[in-house]
């Protein structure tokens, strides 16, 4: 072979054409897929700071450490896990996931307009001899071009006939919306990522808490948790205000039929406690936005939805009260569930800061109060009750555990003098809502419309390409796509006219 005929070595692609090729890589896009695919699991399962509610009390971080203990904690603040998606290598990702969407969409795209505008009519013989599914002839029949155009018309096909320097070429391709299903396949993911980081962008989510028959006013600042790059935008914008009005606050309570088997070794005059549980919690609630107003009933997968802010009923809290009777006076005292506590003359104390004397400390479990239902049928109105553990300052040990009710309690003293402490009647309901504002949903809802369109196109579309080359009496043909096989209809009516035999 001379030097003339020889290929000349491919040039070494330069920085860009490098940086191309992985944005269009499959591959690497899969991988970078499966990486915030880990990392968005991550953030469901760690609470985000900017969503999360700490109990009463209690500050984000003493939360982190009692659900995950020092060390976990420690590790998921340093590798920003409770913050995931404004972490930096998150927005690296997600911004090459990006660019690769828009690379691979421009890609096939213009493969899909060129097929389209500028099919491929001219195929050289070695181009049929490199396919396995090309058949030859060696005596094509005179006119035999002519039919194959003719049978490829009738049979729907989109047809390019030329010829040049005695060679016919045919091109003729049917489906081709299936590639444009492909097209659209493509475009979606890129819709669905626009529409989500432009949600993330305009977006604000986190966590509000009402109390029964308060108002408040629910400030939206789209700047707020946002990336570096956007935060200068977004404090250009105003603030978005909503009022917010629980009219009421009701928790409604059921009962189990059949004492579990974890009860067995409680005491009979506390099992009653631990077989009460919440059936639902609902809000009637009322908000209001730049002169809308609208009211309804808020519960689990129940949300209230105005002018594109989303309430969702997500917690509820119960804050009892304990009624101590000493020397022929009652004083009620709020107490946090859980927490140790002493009692003194004015009312419960930290431990720590207990005068001598004190012999007991108590700990308070959640009060239970609310609408009551048997069999789905309500029957009155349950509590308060709680269980109050006894404990001794002197040994640490917990002495005994005492149901405490308006009509029930126990007796202990206070400053040496004989007290009784039951439960008030009196109790505080705080409603957690979470609320959410996505100016992106549209957009992903659209993305969603593209998608399964394309899916469908993509699948249920069957697309055909057939070539045909014909120089003298020689002929070849090759059939891609569906019904490609020599046994099909097409190709058997094609192998006639061409002599294939």
């Amino acid at each position: 072979m001379s030097a003339t005929t020889q290929h000349e070595p491919r040039p070494t692609p330069g920085p860009l054409e490098f940086i191309w090729m992985w944005l269009n890589s499959l591959p690497i896009a899969i991988t970078v897929m499966l990486v915030l695919a880990v990392l968005s699991a991550l953030g469901t399962v760690i609470p985000q700071e900017h969503l999360a509610q700490p109990p009463m009390g209690m500050t984000m971080e003493q939360m982190y450490i009692e659900r995950f203990g020092q060390l976990r904690y420690q590790i998921i603040n340093a590798l920003g896990l409770n913050r995931v998606y404004f972490t930096p290598y998150f927005f690296a990702l997600m911004l090459w996931l990006s660019l690769s969407a828009l690379v691979c969409n421009i890609t096939r795209l213009r493969r899909t307009v060129n097929l389209w505008m500028r099919p491929p009519v001219q195929r050289g013989a070695g181009y049929f001899k490199a396919d396995k599914r090309s058949r030859q002839s060696a005596s094509v029949p005179r006119g035999a071009v002519e039919q194959v155009v003719g049978e490829l018309k009738h049979a729907r096909f989109r047809v390019h006939h030329m010829k040049e320097d005695g060679v016919d070429y045919v091109y003729a391709d049917r489906g081709f919306i299936k590639r444009w299903g492909m097209v659209a396949l493509h475009l979606s993911v890129l819709v669905l990522l626009f529409g989500g980081i432009y949600g993330k962008a305009l977006g604000v989510e986190g966590m509000i808490r009402l109390a029964d028959g308060e108002k408040q006013e629910l400030v939206l600042n789209l700047a707020k948790n946002k990336y570096p790059l956007v935060k200068p935008l977004l404090e250009k914008l105003a603030p978005l205000t909503y009022q917010l009005d629980q009219g009421t606050f009701r928790i409604d309570y059921d009962k189990m039929i059949e004492v579990p088997g974890e009860l067995a070794d409680v005491p009979t005059e506390l099992q009653d406690y631990y077989l009460y549980f919440v059936k639902d919690f609902v809000s009637t609630l009322t908000v209001e936005h730049n002169g809308k107003i609208k009211s309804q009933e808020v519960k689990v997968n129940h949300p209230l939805i105005l002018d594109k802010l989303v309430l969702y009923q997500s917690g509820y809290q119960q804050l009892g009260y304990l009624s101590v009777e000493m020397n022929g006076k009652t004083k009620e005292y709020p107490v946090t569930p859980g927490d140790w506590f002493v009692l003194t003359a004015d009312g419960p104390a930290d431990p720590g800061s207990a005068m001598s004397g004190v012999e007991e400390a108590f700990s308070l479990e959640a009060v239970k109060a609310g609408d009551l239902y048997i069999g789905g049928k309500k029957t009155g109105y349950l509590g308060p009750l709680a269980i109050a553990h006894r404990g001794s300052m002197a040994t640490g040990e917990t002495l005994d555990s005492v149901l405490l009710s308006p009509d029930e309690g126990l007796v202990t003293r206070i400053d040496g003098l004989p007290a009784t402490v039951r439960m008030s009647r009196k109790v505080d309901n705080y409603s957690d809502f979470s609320y959410k504002r996505d100016p992106g949903i549209p957009v992903l809802y659209l993305g969603w419309i593209v998608m399964i369109l394309g899916i469908t196109l993509a699948l249920y579309i069957p697309f055909a390409q057939v070539w045909v080359r014909v120089e003298g009496a020689s002929g070849q043909l090759l059939v891609a796509g569906t019904s490609s096989s020599d046994d099909a209809p097409l190709p058997r009516r094609l192998h006639g006219i061409l002599g294939i035999q």
